[in-house]
């Protein structure tokens, strides 16, 4: 049975004229495209919210309200079959929970301590990451050329870092960084439960756990918003719900490895919204890693596709290097 959260999708698109007749990997860039726009501009508000709320309240909120627009599906769904939000994985749950709690967590904290360019190309490493846990934990075959990827992209974020300047690393580039595993970490849960849960479990059970567990440290360091902040927690979270949304349906439009690239132009964004909104310009050592670090992980995504080609194809077309 189709879910409450297919039919608003479905609902949503057949309002674009002509959009079904576009090939599915169009559809999916496009997709794509606007999620990596509405993420920045999420980021972009934790950032303009942060001098004035603490972090662990605007994960507070962020999680609530996406809580609250996902309850209502669940209603729908249960009503269409009573196990529809049932899971029969709920220690696999738990520990996607905790990663996904500790990635908002993070990355929120480093957006708004760091300049949004630099925090958005720290936490791209999440696909240098996710290359390391799916050898770890789904046991993936990866060659040379792709660790050598991966390490081109952990030295970019030695060059962000900076360490031989002498002065003392800043803390939030360390959690951009922890954020960025937990997101691979949390990956590779969703990987392993999209085998048997649907998409609004996936996104409904979280958010109503993480509300419950920032609600009593958010209560203890509590800033009551006033209307103008209130305004833009709700749009800080509509932009973070929506995005996540678009990246979903991009994911189910078109081949994973076409559409993932689209991705990173959160950087350009990130960029531009950081030198006209908070007068941040990269220096070169950041664009410089930055590089080093998109380079890598583009690298991984492309011997990705050509792994999945060739075992598709049922013989190696790389030369043995996925």
């Amino acid at each position: 049975m189709t879910s409450p959260l297919t039919r608003v999708h479905a609902l949503a698109v057949s309002a674009v004229p002509g959009w079904r007749t576009l090939p599915g990997n169009v559809r999916g860039g496009v997709l794509m495209l606007v999620s990596a726009f509405f993420f920045t501009v999420m980021a972009t508000l934790v950032k303009a919210l942060g001098g004035v709320v603490p972090t662990v309240e605007l994960v507070f909120f962020r999680f609530a309200f996406q809580a609250v627009a996902l309850l209502p599906l669940g209603v729908l769904a249960l009503r269409d079959d009573r196990r529809a939000l049932m899971t029969r994985r709920p220690g696999l749950h738990a520990l996607r929970l905790v990663f996904g709690a500790a990635a908002m967590y993070g990355g929120f904290f480093a957006v708004a301590n760091l300049p949004l360019a630099t925090a958005m190309s720290i936490t791209f490493t999440r696909a240098l990451f996710l290359t390391v846990l799916a050898v770890i934990v789904l046991r993936e075959s990866v060659g040379p050329h792709r660790w050598g990827a991966v390490c081109v992209g952990f030295a970019g974020v030695l060059v962000i870092l900076r360490p031989w300047d002498g002065g003392a690393i800043e803390p939030a580039m360390l959690v951009a960084l922890g954020a960025a595993a937990a997101v691979a970490s949390m990956s590779i849960c969703v990987r392993l439960l999209s085998r048997t849960e649907g998409n609004l479990v996936l996104m409904l059970y979280p958010s109503l756990f993480a509300t419950l567990l920032f609600a009593g440290p958010a209560w203890a360091v509590w800033v009551m918003p006033d209307a103008w902040t209130l305004v833009l927690l709700i749009a800080m979270s509509a932009a973070g719900g929506l995005g996540q949304v678009l990246l979903i349906s991009a994911y189910r439009q078109a081949e994973p490895s076409a559409v993932a690239p689209i991705n990173f132009t959160q950087l350009i964004w990130a960029t531009l919204f950081g030198f006209v909104l908070f007068g941040e310009f990269p220096d070169a050592a950041t664009w410089i890693g930055a590089a080093m670090i998109l380079g890598g992980a583009l690298y991984t995504l492309h011997r990705e596709r050509r792994r999945r080609i060739t075992i598709a194809a049922g013989f190696d077309r790389s030369g043995g290097d996925p």
